[in-house]
Protein backbone atom coordinates (compact mmCIF):
# COMPACT_ATOMS: atom_id res chain seq x y z
CA UNK A 1 0.00 0.00 0.00
CA UNK A 2 2.89 2.34 0.79
CA UNK A 3 4.42 1.71 -2.61
CA UNK A 4 1.08 2.36 -4.34
CA UNK A 5 0.59 5.64 -2.49
CA UNK A 6 4.12 6.75 -3.33
CA UNK A 7 3.75 5.84 -7.02
CA UNK A 8 0.26 7.29 -7.49
CA UNK A 9 0.14 10.23 -5.08
CA UNK A 10 0.13 12.93 -7.74
CA UNK A 11 -2.14 11.05 -10.15
CA UNK A 12 -4.73 10.26 -7.46
CA UNK A 13 -4.37 13.47 -5.43
CA UNK A 14 -3.16 11.69 -2.29
CA UNK A 15 -1.62 14.14 0.23
CA UNK A 16 2.07 13.66 1.00
CA UNK A 17 1.56 13.00 4.68
CA UNK A 18 -0.49 9.88 3.94
CA UNK A 19 2.64 8.02 2.85
CA UNK A 20 4.44 9.21 5.99
CA UNK A 21 1.55 8.01 8.17
CA UNK A 22 1.54 4.63 6.44
CA UNK A 23 5.30 4.27 6.97
CA UNK A 24 4.97 5.18 10.66
CA UNK A 25 2.17 2.66 11.09
CA UNK A 26 4.28 0.01 9.37
CA UNK A 27 7.18 0.68 11.75
CA UNK A 28 4.82 0.30 14.72
CA UNK A 29 3.56 -2.99 13.29
CA UNK A 30 7.11 -4.27 12.85
CA UNK A 31 7.92 -3.30 16.44
CA UNK A 32 4.86 -5.14 17.69
CA UNK A 33 5.85 -8.18 15.63
CA UNK A 34 9.27 -8.23 17.28
CA UNK A 35 7.73 -7.99 20.76
CA UNK A 36 5.20 -10.76 20.14
CA UNK A 37 7.79 -13.07 18.61
CA UNK A 38 10.17 -12.38 21.51
CA UNK A 39 7.53 -13.24 24.10
CA UNK A 40 6.54 -16.38 22.19
CA UNK A 41 10.18 -17.47 22.08
CA UNK A 42 10.52 -16.90 25.83
CA UNK A 43 7.41 -18.98 26.49
CA UNK A 44 8.75 -21.75 24.27
CA UNK A 45 12.08 -21.78 26.11
CA UNK A 46 10.40 -21.95 29.52
CA UNK A 47 8.73 -25.21 28.64
CA UNK A 48 5.14 -26.23 29.15
CA UNK A 49 3.01 -24.48 31.71
CA UNK A 50 1.85 -26.29 34.82
CA UNK A 51 -1.16 -28.56 34.94
CA UNK A 52 -4.57 -27.16 34.10
CA UNK A 53 -7.40 -26.97 36.62
CA UNK A 54 -9.04 -29.94 34.87
CA UNK A 55 -5.86 -31.97 35.36
CA UNK A 56 -5.68 -31.13 39.05
CA UNK A 57 -9.35 -31.90 39.67
CA UNK A 58 -9.25 -35.01 37.50
CA UNK A 59 -12.20 -33.87 35.44
CA UNK A 60 -12.70 -34.03 31.71
CA UNK A 61 -12.07 -31.06 29.49
CA UNK A 62 -15.05 -32.06 27.36
CA UNK A 63 -18.45 -30.55 28.01
CA UNK A 64 -21.55 -32.58 28.83
CA UNK A 65 -23.24 -34.63 26.13
CA UNK A 66 -25.91 -32.80 24.17
CA UNK A 67 -28.63 -35.42 24.46
CA UNK A 68 -32.22 -34.72 25.40
CA UNK A 69 -33.20 -36.15 28.77
CA UNK A 70 -36.93 -35.95 28.14
CA UNK A 71 -39.35 -35.85 25.25
CA UNK A 72 -41.22 -32.75 24.26
CA UNK A 73 -39.44 -29.81 25.78
CA UNK A 74 -40.20 -26.15 26.00
CA UNK A 75 -41.29 -23.75 23.31
CA UNK A 76 -37.68 -22.80 22.64
CA UNK A 77 -36.28 -26.36 22.61
CA UNK A 78 -34.11 -26.46 19.50
CA UNK A 79 -32.62 -29.92 20.11
CA UNK A 80 -35.95 -31.74 19.73
CA UNK A 81 -37.56 -29.37 17.26
CA UNK A 82 -40.06 -26.60 17.76
CA UNK A 83 -43.05 -27.59 19.91
CA UNK A 84 -45.24 -25.10 18.06
CA UNK A 85 -44.77 -26.94 14.78
CA UNK A 86 -46.04 -30.28 16.14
Amino acid sequence: MIKYVENNATKCGIPGQVADQLKAGHKNTEGLLQKVCGIAQQMKERGPAGPTLSDVLGSSTLGPEATASRKGGSTFDTLNGNVLSR
